[in-house]
């Protein structure tokens, strides 16, 4: 058979498998799928300033919250942005009391990737005087969260995220989670809530976090060693915008025939990670700073062989589990538990920084 028509009969193959596995799925279940499916188109091509996640004007905006220990109804009282507003009733108890919502396949309130915009943003309105502070909680696919607390003025609260900062902990392109919640609350509160929303604010770059910021000005240690003895090395980094965090420095000494295994999973495999000796909350654009001068003693159980050197920053304030989806782009690299800077270095793979030959 001509090689042209065996390539047709395959895509057509797949295409015709995909549209009969979408139509199989109930009617609800392939509407979302298409709407899904071309919302991320849309976004990709051209993200709005502005996108509405929730403003409880249709029945289906209620229906994606749960409930714990607390009760939640339509109001036209206290709408921010059209006729509604939801009227949550946070019940005393000995324990959390909470408004949440998650959804693992399509995202957060059906939009998983928030890395488009700059701002989360939602009002509440509070008629009582509060003492107990309301919790926030966002989260990704590999569990990690941020969690705020704020305490509520009597009236109109805004509540703002800025997601530059809180992209450095979480997964901005996998958000699944957000829960709002009183921890042992003593009395009944009654909130208005309204109008969750994601705004670009100005946004110049197609995502915030988009530029790598992170350089890998030089690194001094041998080409070759032995076991049994000390290796010394050191690098030099720098940053290309201040960074408001204070990132720890991995360094990992691995055999080559490990690379791609878990570092928990690797045999021959040497952990440095260490506090840098200034915070790189301090770091200074483009100054250099030096990550050691490090001692490494390698083992004469390690077999001969050659070894990579791995060095980076990692936020050490957020942590999750392996996720296949997890991005790797602009500023953060989500694919390990430890969200880390990305490289400015277009030749670094994997921040493999040095390969090491180790002998007899």
């Amino acid at each position: 058979m001509n090689p042209r028509y065996k390539l047709l009969i395959v895509i057509w193959f797949i295409f015709s498998s995909a549209l009969l596995f979408v139509f199989t799925l109930k009617p609800t279940g392939t509407y979302n799928t298409i709407k899904f499916v071309f919302k991320k188109m849309v976004m990709n091509i051209y993200p709005p300033d502005d996108l509405i996640l929730c403003d409880f004007e249709k029945k289906l905006d209620f229906l994606k919250w749960r409930c714990i220990n607390s009760f939640l109804e339509p109001s036209d009282k206290h709408p921010f942005c059209a006729v509604n507003s939801a009227r949550v009733v946070y019940y005393p108890t000995t324990g959390i009391s909470a408004l949440l919502t998650e959804d693992y396949n399509l995202g957060l309130l059906q939009v998983k990737d928030w890395s488009f915009f700059r701002f989360f943003k939602f009002e509440i309105f509070n008629g009582e005087n509060l003492s107990s502070p309301l919790h926030i909680k966002i989260k990704d696919s590999a569990g990690r969260t941020v969690e705020r607390k704020v305490i509520l003025q009597k009236g109109n609260n805004k509540i703002v995220f800025n997601l530059e900062d809180i992209g450095q902990d979480i997964d901005l392109a996998n958000v699944i989670y957000l829960n709002l919640f009183f921890i042992n609350p003593d009395k009944e509160i009654t909130l208005y809530i309204d109008n969750f929303r994601l705004e670009r604010g100005g946004l110049k770059e197609k995502r915030v976090l988009d530029k790598e910021t992170l350089n890998l000005v030089k690194v001094i240690c041998p080409r070759q060693a032995k076991r049994g003895e000390e290796i010394t090395l050191s690098a030099f980094l720098s940053v290309n915008m201040p960074l408001k965090k204070d990132y720890r420095v991995f360094i990992h000494f691995s055999s080559i025939e490990e690379i791609k295994k878990k570092p928990e999973q690797r045999r021959w495999y040497i952990n440095a990670d260490h506090q840098p000796w200034i915070e790189t909350s301090k770091w200074q654009v483009n100054v250099h700073y030096e990550i050691g001068p490090l001692n490494i003693y390698i083992p004469k159980s390690f077999p001969v062989g050659e070894y990579v050197l791995q060095i980076g920053l990692y936020n050490p304030n957020s942590y999750g589990s392996y996720y296949s989806y997890s991005s790797n782009r602009g500023m953060m690299d989500f694919r390990r538990g430890f969200p880390r800077l990305r490289y400015v270095n277009p030749e670094l793979d994997n921040y493999i920084v040095a390969k090491i030959r180790v002998l007899n």
